[in-house]
């Protein structure tokens, strides 16, 4: 708590005066009450971290006020918000170094050029100067790197299925909607198999069969 004289009709009625509170970087925090002391008239005690200066008249979401020569300067406030690099689309906290040597951005002012509000939709999306755009090229090669895993995990899933079905057939237990099911999944399995990378294009899966439920 701090003391001072603050010039306005307040010092003569000794009620108390609104300040402005600031955060640490000097930005509005809220308005705050500035009580006459006791033993001084005149004079006022004020919180620390308030000046003596009215709060500005509106305040606007988004929006950062910081005191310069001629009242409220406003910049725009990004502090809430989450923020991306564009480099590689990593979630960056403010007042943290910048990207190749930049100064850090505390949050307020214009975005510097390598960050913005937009996340990125998926590891292959680059920074085009205003907005993420898939690499293409870098998804059709991940995507056939993991063609054959995703085959083989379909391949098992479709086996397994079709030999609890089977053995349904096998022991005369298989009710209508199993034999139709077996069918399905048998079809399934083939069209599978069959899928290939060779044309250097990514193939569609084939449709997976619904699966049926044992009778009660």
């Amino acid at each position: 708590m701090i003391t001072g004289h603050i010039a306005n009709e307040s010092t003569s009625r000794s009620i108390p005066c609104v300040v402005s509170q600031l955060d640490v970087d000097g930005y509005f925090l809220a308005a705050a009450i500035a009580d006459p002391s006791p033993q001084e008239p005149g004079v006022f005690l004020i919180p620390g971290g308030a000046v003596v200066a009215a709060p500005p008249e509106q305040i606007e979401p988004g929006k950062a006020y910081r005191l310069g020569d001629n009242g409220w300067d406003v910049f725009d406030d990004h502090r809430q918000q989450p923020l991306y690099r564009t480099t590689d689309g990593a979630r960056y906290v403010p007042g943290l170094s910048g990207v190749d040597g930049a100064a850090a951005y505390v949050g307020v002012g214009p975005l510097p050029g390598w960050l913005t509000l937009l996340p990125r939709p998926d590891a292959w999306s680059v920074w085009s100067g205003d907005q993420w755009g898939r690499d293409e090229d870098a998804w059709l090669a991940a995507q056939r790197a993991a063609f054959p895993s995703q085959k083989h995990e379909r391949l098992t899933q479709a086996t397994s299925r079709i030999a609890i079905l089977q053995d349904a057939v096998d022991l005369g237990m298989a009710t209508a909607a199993e034999e139709t099911s077996l069918r399905e999944w048998r079809a399934y399995r083939v069209a599978v198999s069959r899928l290939e990378t060779g044309s250097g294009q990514i193939p569609d899966w084939p449709p997976e069969p619904a699966n049926v439920n044992p009778p009660a």
